[in-house]
């Protein structure tokens, strides 16, 4: 985005430094804790993006708040996130118990967890209710968001090349999904060893989920939504 509008000035956050960043000069890079607070003035910014941010943020309704905060008049709030679960993928109203046991265990012991620190792990769900005039959240004058468009679809969680997983998605974009899949599950190891298993039962939970997505008739998908 930054390369394809150079004239508008781009401010990214993170919590912690996960990925590089190629330097551009239109873009800050910051790192920092932004679900507490969002480091900039009332009425400053002209959009706010919040990109798969649900596990992170305890408080949800109080980011909303701060994004609406630094938001300028009329200005824009763009969210995309998800629900931690694996649906099958002929049936998305159903979870992929059947294909998918290790990976639906994975997901119930990460919403479990996510649940136990306060955060809500179908916060997707409510947030076009939280966004609107008369939702809860605008408890200090503030008049909530209006215009709102809640986009929701289901995607492969690990394509594979010619399976009909792939009909919703542009192939060249296969492989960059099945990166951030594995890397997704194996970045959340140390949060299931907080389930109380050891190391190599976590390994081996892991590496079973990894086995059974990297099967074409484990071809499961995960439902993101965009407000």
């Amino acid at each position: 985005m930054a390369t394809e509008f150079p004239h508008v000035q781009f401010r990214t956050l993170d919590v912690v430094p996960i990925m590089p960043h190629v330097p551009r000069h239109n873009v800050v890079f910051e790192v920092y804790d932004f679900t507490e607070e969002l480091r900039v003035p009332d009425e400053s910014q002209d959009a706010v993006f919040l990109n798969i941010v649900m596990e992170l943020v305890k408080d949800y309704k109080a980011l909303l708040r701060e994004a609406y905060r630094v938001l300028r008049p009329g200005g824009l709030i763009h969210i995309n996130d998800f629900k931690p679960n694996f649906w099958e993928h002929g049936d998305i109203s159903r979870l992929a118990e059947r294909t998918n046991p290790m990976g639906c265990q994975f997901n119930h012991m990460i919403r479990r967890l996510v649940a136990s620190a306060g955060i809500d792990p179908d916060t997707i769900d409510k947030l076009p209710e939280w966004l609107a005039p008369e939702s809860e959240v605008w408890n200090q004058g503030q008049s909530g968001f209006k215009d709102i468009y809640s986009d929701k679809r289901a995607f492969p969680f690990f394509p594979h090349d010619g399976h009909s997983c792939m009909d919703s998605m542009d192939p060249s974009m296969a492989p960059l999904y099945r990166y951030f899949g594995a890397a997704y599950i194996r970045d959340m190891a140390g949060l299931v060893r907080d389930f109380g298993m050891e190391s190599e039962e976590v390994d081996r939970l892991i590496e079973g989920v990894l086995q059974e997505a990297e099967r074409p008739e484990g071809c499961v998908v995960i439902k993101k939504t965009r407000l």
